[in-house]
């Protein structure tokens, strides 16, 4: 057959090969036909052969491999994968067969650095291999690798242990001494795949480097980090819970950020620790085969949160090419990025402030060139994530906590005990003897690691509805009865900001909040080792306008008959008393209040005041984080009889008058849920057991104590007990209330035991209406026109300052001693005095606003640097202590002057020499002296002037459009 008439084609992997010639066919060849083509195809290929005496190299040579085919001529704490002791050496994740890995060798006093040599007999061309690192190896060290031929440094670089594997190719030409060294002690390397070849061979890639494809590929589902100390999460099977060398385990799970889950990608701690930022590294050996890469990056959904921060950092070949700082609570974020074909990432974490923990989800790598589909991959594109998918498919009222989970729950306690999802009409909590089984109960805490005190909950809304209403009420049995503040923010934008006050019944708010995509609820907490635990419950979001009445949830109610044992219909959900065992619910006999006389109470409670030295307040405590802050200290208005304001301050609160050195009011009280219902309470009160005082004369004198009963926040009577009185009934009308309280106020001494007893409600009877409000959803009033400066309050001109000053040494001088030390006792009471002074930090805020009618008034309120609001009536009580304060010390700078005039005549008593240098001192403290003693003048003449402009403001407070002057907030004209 004639040559020049047909075609051969050599297939090689797949491809078609050399072309011989034009090939000419017959539609339907026969096997004659197919016959003379194979022998043309056969003469074809001798012909190729005999004209191309080369041609053996058209076959791949066959590599040489150091320590296999070339064995070390001498080594040092460097070892092979052919010693019988280790079968294989994994380096960037891939298991290589045909390695060694140089290391070191350290002692106290000696670095001895391995090495492993080899004679290449000049027989060489090219030397080609795979460096990288064993996975065995800590992170963020470093070492240098140096390669020398003949003694010729053909390599001498850092390598560093977060390094991917790397493909190498020297020139070795006429080589002899070939040697791979670890010139510096850090961190151990290894060679792979060691070839060399002749310089009539080719050199090709024996194996490939990486366990990576040139295809679009997910980061722990398609391939695993070959180091972590994350938590990589995968739904790829094969990578769970297998323990082979080359795959590191995955873990079956799921990452939660903004409310999505995502299956795939890496869980990465970020917490606090005692030193260091708490660093953690993963590794993935990518090989060089991406361009872009795209993940979501955001906070780990907390359980116990702590508004934390913490650093992601991506590396590309060491080269940082993305970071950002992670906030607890801020939304998950879709991030582009280029990596420019490295061949190694390493993805770092690291701790900022407080604890929290990083995701980094659905980790997408693109080859170079890759085109999606859908849509184009933009480089350094960065948005907020999608929100979750079924929000858009919610009803437009809807429960919060079953139907829309928190992402974020932080403060003092977990999400498993915070959260309640109405999984049981058994599960609950109780606001005001209400039991709520939906809801969240906000404890903030005091932690020794960080600043941050508050508690708070977040929700991912998707800019899907307008409105959330919600009830908040001090949470039953938590122990303690203090007050707080609730902010609400709306994507960063505060819409409410109310004092949450623990004797207050249960309050229901709604707030717009202008589809944000995040609402977050937030209690700040205090500075204190004990914090109230408060209460959210029934929230609801709505589109458009809201429907009150939706009915979505359901509460047990007790019996109402006509007449009933308060007791009976429950018991009291805040009883604070001094007694223990202050409450009998007469369900056991063996249980009873001893009365006078022998008589025996089974069910009732008793109330006892107090006045008690505080151990918590002192001279160097900081009052203005206490009775500066509503928090600590405020008055909670009650109410009023016969036009006179009736307040009540909480027990905290009561104790700061101590920063004078005095004694503590402690007030008690009960409070019960009788739900509306009934119209007359009846209920008996007797002395239990009279005040003893320690004194040797009972200053009471047969003192009154004052009774108040509340209902709804309003005082309805109010009575004078003592401890001689015969068992006394009273009856009160409760028309229409839910929140019954009893107020036992603290006066100047502490009370005897008070029982009550046969309490009994009734419907019916003479009684008056009452309107409880339903819901707060007034709108911000009066509107803001602009800023105005009268009715300043600040005593900034006022404020003393801390001088440095000393005192003498020890001498011959009896009189100079004593006056030393009377000094420095005093000098050091008169710092903290100061200190305690220089503490106070607020400004006064006063805005122009206007009424509905058109009437121009002033806001005045004062406020810390944060914004909380501060009580006037806790700054006039915080103004008084510390006038008392500053003028006890009179009799100490009187005395030191005396002292000081007598301690000059102890000169005499000194050695010459002293005398000069003595005299210069006492002069010098006498001055420091008067100088305290002209600032604390300063000081009370400037608090004194503010109290009364606040006085002023007070008899000038207003209501305007409604919205009552309060302690926190004045209105005048």
């Amino acid at each position: 057959m004639d040559n020049d008439n047909k075609m051969c084609y050599i297939c090689k992997g797949g491809k078609w090969g050399h072309t011989l010639g034009p090939i000419h066919t017959t539609e339907n060849p026969t096997s004659s036909d197919m016959k003379k083509l194979l022998t043309a195809t056969l003469i074809a290929l001798c012909t190729l052969l005999v004209a191309n005496p080369l041609g053996a190299q058209t076959k791949k040579a066959k590599p040489v491999y150091l320590d296999r085919d070339i064995p070390a001529t001498d080594h040092f704490h460097s070892t092979s994968s052919l010693n019988f002791a280790v079968d294989e050496i994994m380096l960037g994740g891939v298991v290589f067969t045909n390695a060694f890995k140089i290391g070191f060798h350290s002692t106290l006093v000696t670095k001895e650095f391995g090495y492993r040599e080899f004679d290449l007999g000049g027989k060489y061309k090219t030397l080609t291999f795979i460096v990288g690192i064993p996975r065995y190896q800590p992170a963020n060290r470093k070492g240098i690798m140096v390669v020398e031929a003949d003694g010729r440094k053909l390599i001498d670089r850092i390598i560093s242990s977060n390094e991917g594997n790397t493909r190498v190719s020297l020139d070795v030409e006429g080589v002899h001494k070939l040697r791979f060294t670890l010139a510096a002690v850090g961190v151990e390397y290894g060679i792979a795949e060691a070839i060399v070849w002749r310089a009539d061979q080719t050199p090709y890639e024996v194996r490939p480097h990486t366990l990576a494809k040139p295809q679009p590929t997910m980061l722990c589902r398609d391939l695993m980090p070959w180091r972590t100390e994350h938590h990589c999460f995968t739904t790829n099977p094969k990578f769970r819970n297998d323990r082979r060398l080359d795959e590191i385990e995955g873990e079956q799970g799921q990452i939660k950020l903004s409310g999505n889950t995502y299956d795939n990608g890496l869980w990465m701690g970020a917490g606090m620790a005692l030193i260091g930022n708490n660093e953690n590294v993963t590794t993935f050996n990518v090989g060089g085969h991406f361009d872009k890469m795209t993940f979501i990056a955001g906070a780990i959904d907390t359980d116990d949160g702590t508004i934390g921060r913490g650093w992601l950092s991506i590396e590309a070949d060491g080269k940082l090419v993305y970071e950002k700082e992670i906030i607890e609570g801020e939304l998950a974020q879709e991030v582009t990025i280029n990596i420019n074909g490295a061949e190694s990432l390493l993805f770092r974490s690291e701790n900022s402030e407080a604890s929290l923990d990083i995701g980094v989800a659905n980790i997408m790598l693109y080859p170079t060139g890759y085109v999606a589909a859908d849509a184009p991959i933009v480089e350094g594109q960065e948005s907020v994530a999608a929100a979750p998918a079924y929000l858009k498919d919610l009803p437009d009222q809807c429960k919060l906590v079953s139907k829309i989970p928190p992402f974020a729950v932080g403060g003092g306690m977990s999400r498993e005990k915070a959260v309640f999802s109405d999984v049981s009409q058994h599960i609950t909590f109780s606001m005001g003897g209400v039991k709520f089984s939906e809801g969240i109960v906000m404890q903030s805490s005091t932690n020794f690691f960080y600043s941050n005190t508050g508690a708070h909950v977040l929700f991912n809304l998707g800019g899907e509805f307008d409105y959330v209403s919600f009830t908040t009420g001090w949470v039953g049995k938590c122990g303690v009865l203090k007050n707080d503040w609730l902010r609400v923010y709306a994507d960063d934008e505060l819409v409410l900001q109310v004092e949450l006050i623990a004797t207050d019944p249960n309050k229901q708010y709604l707030v717009p909040i202008n589809k944000c995509r995040v609402l977050k609820f937030e209690k700040l907490g205090m500075s204190s080792m004990e914090h109230p635990a408060f209460g959210l419950a029934d929230m609801v979001v709505y589109r458009g306008e809201p429907k009150l009445d939706h009915g979505l949830f359901t509460h047990p109610t007790p019996d109402f008959p006509n007449e009933i044992d308060l007791i009976d219909l429950n018991p009291p959900y805040i009883l604070h008393s001094i007694n223990e065992n202050c409450f009998l619910d007469g369900s056991s006999k063996r249980e009873y209040f001893s009365m006078p006389g022998g008589e025996r109470i089974y069910k009732g409670f008793l109330l006892k005041t107090s006045v008690h030295f505080d151990i918590e307040m002192g001279p160097t405590a900081d009052p203005s984080a206490a009775i500066m802050s509503p928090m600590f200290g405020a008055s909670m208005m009650i109410g009023s009889v016969g036009g006179a304001t009736v307040s009540m301050v909480s027990p905290f609160g009561a104790l700061l008058a101590l920063a004078a050195g005095g004694t503590a009011h402690e007030s008690s009280c009960a409070t019960f849920n009788i739900w509306g219902e009934y119209d007359t309470l009846t209920f008996t009160v007797a002395c239990r057991q009279p005040h003893n005082t320690i004194d040797t004369i009972d200053v009471k004198q047969d003192p009154m104590e004052n009774l108040q009963i509340g209902v709804d926040g309003e005082v309805v009577a109010e009575f004078q007990i003592h401890d001689k009185m015969q068992p006394t009934t009273y009856t009160v009308p409760i028309t229409g209330g839910h929140q019954l309280m009893f107020w036992l106020e603290c006066g100047g001494w502490s009370s005897g035991q008070f029982v009550f007893y046969d309490l009994k409600v009734s419907k019916g009877g003479a009684g008056y209406a009452r309107a409880i409000p339903n819901i707060d959803d007034r709108d911000v009033k009066p509107a803001i026109l602009g800023d105005s400066e009268p009715y300043e309050v600040n005593a900034a001109n006022g404020a003393p300052r801390l001088i440095e000053w000393d005192y003498p040494s020890y001498g011959g001088s009896s009189s100079i001693n004593d006056y030393r030390d009377m000094y420095k006792e005093n000098m050091q009471q008169f710092d903290k005095i100061i200190e305690n002074i220089l503490s106070d930090n607020y400004t006064t805020v006063c805005r122009r606003v206007v009424s509905d009618n058109g009437e121009e008034w002033r806001s005045f309120r004062i406020q810390s640097p944060r914004g909380d609001k501060y009580s006037y009536l806790a700054l006039l009580e915080r103004n008084k202590q510390m006038i008392k304060i500053v003028n006890s010390t009179k009799f100490n700078f009187a005395t030191l002057k005396v002292s000081g005039a007598a301690a000059m005549t102890g000169l005499l008593e000194l050695d010459p020499r002293n005398i000069n240098e003595t005299r210069i001192l006492l002069k010098k403290m006498s001055g420091w002296l008067k100088e305290y003693e002209q600032m604390f003048k300063e000081y009370v003449k400037a608090k004194e002037a503010e109290n009364k402009v606040i006085g002023r403001l007070i008899e000038a407070a207003h209501t305007v459009d409604g919205v009552e002057s309060t302690e926190l907030e004045i209105f005048v004209k």
